[in-house]
């Protein structure tokens, strides 16, 4: 009685089906990717929402004021000011930018917020909001809808993990980035914000609460409360570009 021959895939075969494989995913890993970075930049968008709506509640309790960037006395930041607004310390957390948190004195001493800290992922536009250690109010804003208050940040003290320190109750504590940037040159923005770390652009929120996702460029004219464009050409943007970095 004769055996019948078993089929099977030959060698050639085996390679196309590997070949075809291959291309696939070469095609649709990019796109997972690109679906997972817009669902980020999706959350890091509601986060800059909800802070603008904090933000909006907090100057109708203070007449209008603006929180300051940073209150050096105990040391905190408007980070701790919003927590009563947000009662969230991950609303500062973007899941595109990875950054070292923050954590001051005044972190424990006035607001209870234990160690590590507050995600130091955004901080504020400090000709607003810590001009000579004070802020502006909303009178002084020309175009709310059109002046930045808050932004994305680097890891500002060292890229990859803070590399210098402070200490907290006699322990050594990392710094996280500051919380304000302030501009004067293009190149200040270029140098201080990941600029294209969503698709291209990054998220800001607004002087009248509402929050937008930007290219850089679309900005110079946006970090002052009068509306001035910032000076010079953004070469360290260009540079970071060519580089592919910036985001």
């Amino acid at each position: 009685m004769k055996r019948s021959k078993q089929s099977g895939f030959t060698l050639i075969e085996l390679l196309v089906v590997i070949a075809i494989i291959a291309i696939l995913a070469a095609i649709l890993f990019p796109v997972f990717a690109q679906a997972r970075e817009k669902a980020r930049a999706t959350t890091c968008l509601s986060n800059f929402k909800q802070l603008g709506t904090a933000i909006t509640m907090y100057t109708q309790d203070y007449e209008g004021a603006y929180p300051l960037a940073w209150y050096s006395n105990p040391a905190y930041g408007f980070d701790c000011v919003l927590q009563p607004y947000v009662k969230n310390v991950q609303i500062f957390d973007c899941p595109s930018n990875t950054t070292t948190p923050r954590y001051w004195d005044g972190y424990v001493k006035y607001f209870n917020i234990p160690p590590p800290g507050i995600p130091g992922d955004y901080a504020m536009n400090g000709d607003l909001t810590n001009r000579n250690g004070l802020g502006l109010n909303e009178a002084n804003i020309q175009n709310p809808a059109g002046a930045i208050l808050m932004t994305e940040i680097w890891d500002t003290r060292g890229a990859g993990g803070a590399k210098t320190s402070h200490t907290v109750g006699g322990k050594k504590v990392l710094d996280g980035p500051e919380h304000e940037i302030f501009t004067t040159q293009k190149n200040d923005v270029c140098s201080r914000i990941p600029f294209k770390i969503h698709q291209g652009g990054s998220n800001y929120n607004f002087c009248d609460g509402h929050a937008k996702w930007e290219r850089v460029e679309a900005t110079w004219t946006q970090w002052h409360a009068d509306n001035t464009e910032l000076k010079g050409n953004p070469t360290v943007c260009d540079t970071r570009k060519a580089q592919g970095k910036g985001g």
